[in-house]
């Protein structure tokens, strides 16, 4: 529901996704209220004649303007689109888009790379306003990658998860940690 224009107009509005999340649910539920509020004024008024002459204009109209609000609920609150997130690694870093995020994360910059479980991005990274989630769907384990700034979660399917974060822990290496004390010295003599 995140994704519906309900949704996005609020994440637009707020920096925040913690945030954005509980004013989409407290918009959507003032919105139903408003609408069932709406009907029963409404009903209060034709019953008598909705009733005599089920028919009638007055209740075509009536049960027009109930779909409409259903509709218009429906499609400004709940359909939305997701946009498709890509996740490729290049010799310098992991590049993430989706929609109209893009960036790049050099692996010089991250300073931890991991994978959590569901439960512990929900109930602790989810929370923060600093987290980048990136996430396609539900998964059972996500891919963290801490950085400097801030941490990025990644949704990636269980079978690219251990691959991408071996890529991740493999480029994080700095050249210098490959050679060892005794080869340094046998290239000084």
């Amino acid at each position: 529901m995140a994704y519906s224009p309900l949704g996005k107009l609020i994440r637009k509005q707020t920096n925040d996704a913690y945030r954005a999340e509980n004013l989409f649910i407290l918009a959507a539920a003032t919105l139903i209220i408003a609408l069932m509020l709406a009907n029963q004024f409404a009903w209060a008024f034709i019953r008598e004649e909705v009733l005599a002459n089920p028919q009638g204009d007055v209740a075509i109209t009536y049960w027009l303007v109930q779909l409409s609000f259903i509709v218009t609920f429906l499609f400004g609150c709940v359909v939305g689109f997701k946009p498709v997130v890509t996740i490729t690694c290049t010799s310098s870093s992991v590049n993430i888009q989706s929609g109209d995020l893009r960036t790049a994360i050099g692996y010089d910059e991250i300073q931890q790379v991991k994978i959590i479980s569901a439960d512990l991005f929900h109930r602790h990274y989810r929370r923060y306003k600093a987290t980048m989630p990136v996430i396609n769907g539900t998964e059972q384990q996500y891919a963290l990658l801490v950085t400097e700034h801030h941490p990025v979660v990644l949704g990636l399917c269980s079978a690219d998860l251990d691959a991408f974060v071996q890529h991740v822990e493999a480029q994080r290496i700095p050249v210098s940690q490959d050679f060892s004390i005794e080869n340094r010295f046998a290239f000084a003599a």
